[in-house]
This record gives structure tokens, C-alpha cells and sequence, in this order.
């Protein structure tokens, strides 16, 4: 049986999978193959005998650019060329065009084959632009100031697969001694136990984590290293890698310390300002001070004037922090220095320290800067008599127990330093025997959470300083609370 070569040539040309065409020399389609049908969208008899310039799929800068190229085409000094044209879909599609000069019967003709490489320069240039992407992310990455680092949880003991060279720079370590490591070479004796275990649950629980800890570098330096990790996962929710953001915080740190630590010494400083108990056969004084986790501003103070006559402050500075502390310990020494000059009556001492208040920011009045004041009350207690002088500038009410009766004293004029010129008129209230005086800071109702009236309740069952040692965890407000036994 003889085996047809010519017939399955020309079923291979009609069915290749590029489109092929023949020109003849002045540019007439001769032939279009099936393929070139179904690439275009134009049949075979609207083709056949019509040049290509009248039919053709061709963008315009395409023909006008085959055109002028078609006698260098012909000559056969021009084998491949790229153009643009339309599809059966009017979308734009790249075409790779392989030019062959063939002859027929003393005749040329123009063999062309045209490849879509659309799909593939597509490809080539998304994969160009992510090449200049992951380029300057890199680039990026090592500039940014930041370790970073990268470790993949489907390897054995979820090693560092990445590093960036901020991470070299924090660590001492280069690339290739910690890839294929797990990150807990950067822990030492003094790396806190807790924080790693929190780490490490959240790894294992896949979860974002944020943590501050003490880390070695390669040289067994420490620093402070601010880390965040978190999980990458792919599209079926399956963690691929974490991604770790190291910060060194080591100046925070130390400064952060120092701070801390001269708040320890500012808060002992200011506690060591606080009186000692009065036990007379007249009168009992007895304070009780919870500090809270910010230095405030809270002060009790009393003194003996004389035999039979004491005199006893509370008070409370506006805000928190050292400038509210500086403020309490300025007070104390102006209101010892006033009572050494024997200035003690109520009104004086008041006006005095309101003098004062504002002798201390005489050169800012002018400015917008925070405006200092202080409640108080200043009881002058005279047990021979059996009377209380007192101001109340201010300040939550005091309460008086008598028998099983209550007194509440509220404020009898504005806070001090709220006005340069004011006075502050003093009341008297006698007193028996056996009678009780409790003054507080406002912090101690709201860390109780009640009221004045439910504090004086307590006051029938036990003293304040007793129920304040249920409540141990810290305030947020200083607490002062003061308790007088008027015997």
C-alpha cells in the first residue's frame, strides 16, 4: 500500500496550531490554512486574491509597519518579525511571524507562519515587573531599618529561611550563619522565660504575636529587641511561613528604666513626707497612703503647734507624673517653713500657699501652659476647747462621727490656685468627746467604688485603713485617707 506523503503534509499544514498564510510577490493571499480561519474570524474566500493591506487583522501600526517592510521581506533579508493584530474576539493579540521565501513553478512566494505569543509575553513581562518588585521590596527590606527575617514552620524545627541585612547589622550574625536555624539562638540566661513561652504558644497557635525582649547578639551582647511575628498562610488557610520584625529598642529601654527608676525614688521620697502617728491622751492621728502605679500628687501632713493644738492637712494636686510630685514636695516645705514662722491659722496658711502657687509660674502667665491647682483641707483642731477651725478648698467632703451620727463637711471655697486674689474664709465646729474625723482623697471612693455615705457606714464597724487592705490591687488614683480619735 503506498503511503500518501503529499495528503498528510497538507493535513498537517491545514491543522497546525499556527496560523500559515502565502503571499505572492506583490502581497495577494494565495492560501490560508483552517487555523488562520479560526485565529481571525475571516473565511478563506474573503481572503483568497485580496491583498493584505484591503484584508487583514492588523493593528494600524502593525500594517503600516508590513508594509513598509514587505520588499526586504520579498528580498529575504528580514526572516522574523513581531506584530500586533486582532483575534476572532477583537482582542489584541502578539504575533511571532516566521518569514520563508518559497518558489512554485519559477514563481515566489512569501511562506508565513504566525505564532500567538500573546499568553507568553504576557508572562514574560508580569514576570519582568515582578522581578523589579521583589528587586526593590529587597532593597527595600534592607534599608528599612528593621530586622527581618523569615522562617518556613513545614521544615523540622521551623528554621530562618531568610534574613535580611538589617538583621545582620542587629545581630552580628551573617547570612549564612543563621539560615537553616531556629530563632532561638538569639536567647540568652538573662531572656525572659515567660516571653518566650508566649512566643511560642502563638506560633504554635498560628497567631500574631508582639513582645519586647532581651536578646544576645553574635559578640553574647544584649539589647533590647521589639518583635512581631506573623503567620503567612496560602489560600487554604495553611501557614507557609512567619515573618519576624525585629526593632532595636535598647535606648527606649534604658530610658524607659532610668524613668521608672527615678519614679521609685520620687514615690519613696515623697511617701518619707508623710507624718508619723500622734497618740496623745487627747487625740489620736493615723494616716494610711496606697501609692498608685503613676507618681501623683497626694500629701497628708499634721503638726503640734502647741500643747492642745494640732494642725492636720490633706491634699490633693491636680494630674499625675513628677511635676504633680515636685509640686506636693514644694508644699510640704512651705507649709513647714509657715508653721516655724508660727503662721498656722487657716486663712493665712491658704492664702500663703496660694501665693505661692502662683510665685512659681509668675513667668508663665503669659503662656498656654497647664494651669497647677491643689484641693485641701486644713483642720486646726484645738482640744481644749473642744473646736475645729477649717478650710475646704475644694475637697471631697470630710466626715465627723459622733455617737452614731454623721457630719458632712463639704467645700467651703475654690481649689487653691485657681485664682490669685480669693479668700479663703475659715468655719468653727465644736466637737464631744469621743468623736471621729476621717479625710480622704477622692481616688479612695472610686478604687472602693462608693459613696461618702457608704464610707461612713463602714466607719461603725472598722477603720478605713483595715478595709482599704482587702483591696489589693493597685488604685489608679494616690489614696490618702486620714483618721482622727478626738478623745
Amino acid at each position: 500500500m503506498e503511503f500518501k506523503v503529499l495528503e498528510l503534509v497538507n493535513e498537517l499544514i491545514e491543522y497546525s496550531p499556527d496560523s500559515i498564510m502565502i503571499l505572492d510577490s506583490q502581497g495577494f493571499y494565495v492560501y490560508a490554512n483552517d487555523t488562520s480561519v479560526k485565529m481571525f474570524g475571516i473565511q478563506k474566500e474573503d481572503l483568497i486574491g485580496h491583498h493584505f493591506y484591503n484584508k487583514n487583522k492588523l493593528t494600524s501600526d502593525s500594517l503600516e509597519y508590513c508594509l513598509e517592510i514587505f520588499p526586504e521581506v520579498m528580498r529575504g533579508t528580514v526572516k522574523v518579525i513581531k506584530i500586533r493584530a486582532f483575534n476572532d474576539r477583537e482582542e489584541e493579540i502578539i504575533l511571532s511571524v516566521n518569514c520563508k521565501l518559497i518558489q512554485q513553478d519559477n514563481t515566489d512566494y512569501l511562506y508565513l507562519i504566525l505564532r500567538d505569543l500573546t499568553k507568553e509575553y504576557i508572562w514574560e513581562h508580569e514576570k519582568g515587573e515582578l522581578l523589579e518588585y521583589n528587586e526593590l521590596l529587597v532593597q527595600a527590606m534592607n534599608q528599612s531599618g528593621v530586622g527581618i527575617l523569615i522562617t518556613d514552620p513545614k521544615l523540622e524545627d521551623n528554621p530562618i529561611v531568610y534574613v535580611n541585612e538589617g538583621f545582620t547589622k542587629m545581630t552580628g550574625y551573617q547570612k549564612k550563619e543563621v539560615l537553616g536555624r531556629n530563632c532561638r539562638l538569639l536567647q540568652g540566661p538573662r531572656t525572659n522565660c515567660e516571653t518566650v513561652n508566649k512566643i511560642r504558644e502563638s506560633i504554635n497557635g498560628q497567631t500574631r504575636v508582639h513582645e519586647e525582649l532581651l536578646n544576645y547578639r553574635k559578640d553574647r551582647t544584649t539589647f533590647w529587641n521589639e518583635l512581631t511575628i506573623s503567620p503567612v498562610t496560602s489560600q487554604n488557610g495553611k501557614t507557609e511561613y512567619f515573618i519576624g520584625i525585629q526593632r532595636d529598642i535598647t535606648t527606649r529601654k534604658i530610658l524607659e528604666m532610668e524613668l521608672e527608676n527615678d519614679l521609685k525614688v520620687a514615690r519613696n521620697l515623697q511617701q518619707l513626707l508623710l507624718s508619723k502617728p500622734i497618740i496623745e491622751t487627747d487625740i489620736t492621728i493615723t494616716g494610711f497612703y496606697k501609692p498608685s502605679h503613676e507618681l501623683g500628687g497626694d500629701l497628708y501632713k499634721w503638726f503640734q503647734i502647741y500643747e492642745g493644738l494640732y494642725g492636720v492637712f490633706i491634699i490633693d494636686v491636680m494630674g499625675h507624673g513628677i511635676s504633680s510630685s515636685l509640686l506636693t514636695m514644694s508644699l510640704h516645705t512651705e507649709i513647714v517653713s509657715l508653721l516655724q514662722r508660727d503662721i498656722y491659722t487657716p486663712s493665712e496658711v491658704m492664702t500663703q500657699l496660694n501665693k505661692l502657687i502662683f510665685n512659681m509660674f509668675a513667668d508663665d502667665l503669659d503662656l498656654e501652659v497647664t494651669k497647677y491647682y491643689f484641693t485641701a483641707v486644713y483642720l486646726l483642731i484645738d482640744t481644749r476647747e473642744k473646736k475645729i477651725e477649717y478650710v475646704n478648698a475644694g475637697h471631697p467632703d470630710f466626715i465627723i462621727k459622733n455617737n452614731e451620727d454623721f457630719l458632712f463637711l463639704p467645700s467651703t471655697t475654690i481649689p487653691v490656685g485657681m485664682l490669685e486674689e480669693v479668700s479663703f474664709e475659715t468655719s468653727i465646729i465644736p466637737y464631744e468627746v469621743n468623736s471621729e474625723i476621717v479625710l480622704y482623697t477622692d481616688g479612695l471612693l472610686e478604687h472602693m467604688q462608693m459613696t461618702k455615705e457608704d464610707l461612713a457606714e463602714v466607719l461603725l464597724v472598722k477603720k478605713v485603713d483595715m478595709l482599704l487592705d482587702q483591696y489589693q490591687y493597685m488604685p489608679k488614683d494616690d489614696i490618702c485617707v486620714i483618721h482622727i480619735d478626738l478623745l
